[in-house]
């Protein structure tokens, strides 16, 4: 059920496109699972910071590990970048639960 599911959809994306994409959207779900583990964001903001990494990542052939692994750390930048603005823009988790 993508629509439960909107990660799935995301990874589908990646897939389909290839080249680097797949390595900037698994750096992205990594640092986003984190700031939710962290208690930073919503789980709601997970797939929200991974279509913002997709869609500003510049994709590239996957022919040499620089590639990827250039992809990877500038999608971590990315998504650290989305989570702050998410994170200061939405109370604390516990103060959202009160």
């Amino acid at each position: 059920d993508l629509d439960r599911f909107p990660c799935i959809a995301l990874a589908y994306r990646a897939l389909r496109a290839g080249g680097t994409l797949p390595a900037a959207m698994n750096a992205a779900n990594e640092e986003a699972v984190q700031a939710f583990i962290e208690e930073r964001i919503c789980l709601t903001d997970i797939p929200l910071i991974i279509e913002a990494v997709m869609t500003l990542h510049n994709n590239q052939p996957a022919s040499e590990l620089a590639a990827i692994l250039e992809a990877d750390r500038s999608a971590r930048l990315t998504a650290a970048s989305e989570i702050q603005k998410l994170a200061k823009s939405v109370p604390l988790i516990a103060e959202r639960t009160v």
